[in-house]
């Protein structure tokens, strides 16, 4: 009972994340306008900007770190001595990994108007 209410109040806050980072990338649209027509605005503009990097570095290291881990569980999957109830939980694992890489690739194609990292970059 508890477990399923902590999945309400994940989702719920999911839900709210995904809101604000909607928000977010309004006002920055609306900021490089108003930047063009008002210097005050550009500082602001830099700030957003600044943000918008150090999340667009982040998330490129989450989708590295997330690669290596697929590989690395490719090879352990290929290797002779693997038993095939490992070879299940690691094929398992692996595609938990590819889902959460697409998800990060989303994530960081919305930082920016074309795809930061395209789609063919994905393991299948």
């Amino acid at each position: 009972m508890d477990i399923a209410i902590g999945d309400g109040a994940w989702s719920e806050l999911l839900k709210k994340i995904d809101e604000q980072k909607k928000v977010v990338g309004d006002n920055h649209r609306n900021l490089v306008t108003v930047a063009k027509e008002n210097k005050f605005f550009e500082s602001i503009l830099g700030d957003y900007e600044k943000y918008r990097d150090y999340m667009i570095r982040d998330k490129k290291k989450q989708f590295e770190s997330l690669l290596y881990i697929h590989e690395y569980l490719d090879k352990l999957i290929n290797k002779s001595t693997v038993l095939n109830l490992e070879t299940r939980r690691l094929t398992d694992d692996q595609g938990d990994i590819l889902d959460k890489l697409a998800r990060v690739r989303g994530e960081l194609n919305e930082f920016s108007e074309y795809d930061i990292i395209p789609q063919g970059l994905l393991p299948n």
